[in-house]
């Protein structure tokens, strides 16, 4: 039974990971929607330094010239794009990160599948082998309680030796 102590911990652990993948999941998407306002917020002040040097360009030649306002709007407007250009990476950054957060948390969920059906196994072949109230040897000697067809449900996982031969050697008193 220590195994199983064991292998409720491992699931303890890996249930609260993929709460704390989830919570960043959930972070990560409202980060994701502040950085998409804020690409959006640019949008009129660019439209407003493009409508501003259309209309410039439209001016008589000899009107065309490079004042305190112009130089302003020009510094404004590269501001304005190098902070676009800023903006997009970190979009890209974000959901890079996304990404790799949701497949952490499919693997999490997977290995969280696994150690259930484990320590579902391992519980269904205790109960079943102390009911017939019969020892068998494992690999390296140790005895276990033993039926015929005492574990009949077994994982995928598990060779087809025994319930129990897949896990490591327990003592002898663990049996009993």
């Amino acid at each position: 039974e220590d195994w199983t102590s064991e292998t409720r911990g491992m699931v303890h652990r890996v249930e609260a990971e993929l709460q704390s993948v989830d919570a960043k999941i959930e972070h990560m998407k409202r980060t994701m929607r502040e950085t998409s306002l804020h690409c959006r917020a640019l949008e009129e002040p660019m439209h407003l330094c493009c409508t501003r040097g259309a209309w410039r360009k439209q001016r008589a030649h000899d009107e065309d010239i490079v004042d305190p306002v112009s130089a302003k709007l020009s510094q404004h407007r590269a501001v304005l794009i190098r902070t676009e250009d800023e903006l997009r990476a970190l979009q890209r950054e974000e959901k890079s990160t996304l990404l790799g957060l949701v497949e952490h948390r499919a693997s999490l969920a997977k290995d969280l599948s696994n150690k259930r059906e484990a320590l579902e196994t391992d519980v269904q072949c205790i109960s079943a082998e102390s009911m017939h109230g019969r020892t068998i040897r494992l690999t390296g000697g140790a005895p276990r309680m033993a039926g015929s067809g005492a574990c009949t449900r077994r994982p995928s996982s598990v060779p087809v030796g025994g319930c129990l031969s897949s896990r490591r050697t327990r003592p002898a008193n663990a049996w009993t």
